[in-house]
């Protein structure tokens, strides 16, 4: 039996397939393993590291294209664009730890790589779509990245958009608009981080199948809480604020 513990994968495939058979001779075990544990090995890595695994052989990169390009998770962060071996970077508030990862880490790089998987992406339909980056005042391609994951009928929304000390400290405007692309809404979980959401009360409908929603150093529209609360989103579960900016006074009744 094979055991593959998630980033010594990679060490552990070379391993085996260096070994000799059973006559000494040297024997290439890459294209014996069978597809359904190549597809395996492939599903535990970020995709920076899969992308990299692919390389190992044309048959490996034709999985690559069936199962890391059709995942219905789609995770964009640090460890997935840029390796695993970048899994300790963490993103602060703090400015220079700010300021050490950008220039660490190049936000068009980033962007660069960002696009090149979601325009070879061959998944029908992505359930969660997650972003955590620096945000360095063009917003474009985030805009262009919403639009894919909402228009593939995306439930789990994460934004966590991260200071930029050197580019400034505008926040995002989050494009509810762009969730009127559907006939109804398939958004369950919204989690946004340094972001502004002030939706039109013609596009409050948008947000009425969330379960759960999460804030954290967002500004508000003026009536947009108390209406998602209390008139449309009435299978909402969860509701977390942290360094809210609103301009309505919100009061609770036991």
């Amino acid at each position: 039996m094979l055991v593959f513990r998630g980033t010594c994968v990679l060490t552990e495939i070379v391993l085996l397939c260096s070994q000799a058979d059973e006559e000494g001779k040297s024997k290439d075990w890459i294209d014996e393993l069978p597809s359904c544990i190549v597809s395996y090995i492939l599903s535990l890595l970020t995709i920076k590291d899969a992308w990299d695994a692919s390389l190992v052989s044309r048959r490996w990169h034709e999985h690559l294209w069936n199962s890391i390009l059709t995942r219905p998770n789609l995770e964009f962060d640090i460890p997935n664009i840029f390796g695993s071996r970048y899994a300790g970077a963490k993103f602060t508030d703090t400015t220079s730890d700010s300021i050490r990862l950008i220039n660490q880490f190049k936000t068009p790089d980033f962007v660069q790589r960002v696009n090149a998987v979601l325009k070879h992406y061959r998944g029908k339909k992505v359930e969660s779509f997650k972003v955590a980056f620096f945000l360095d005042g063009s917003t474009a391609d985030l805009d262009n990245w919403i639009r894919f994951a909402i228009t593939k009928g995306v439930e789990v929304l994460h934004l966590h958009l991260f200071q930029d000390p050197i580019h400034g400290t505008k926040k995002y405007v989050f494009p509810y608009e762009l969730l009127s692309e559907l006939k109804s809404s398939t958004l369950k979980h919204l989690s946004l981080h340094r972001c502004v959401l002030r939706p039109s009360p013609d596009h409050f409908d948008r947000f009425n199948q969330l379960t759960s929603l999460c804030l954290n150093q967002v500004d508000l529209g003026e009536t947009f809480l108390q209406a998602c609360m209390f008139s449309v989103c009435l299978f909402l579960e969860s509701l977390t604020l942290i360094r809210v900016l609103t301009y309505q006074e919100l009061r609770f009744q036991h």
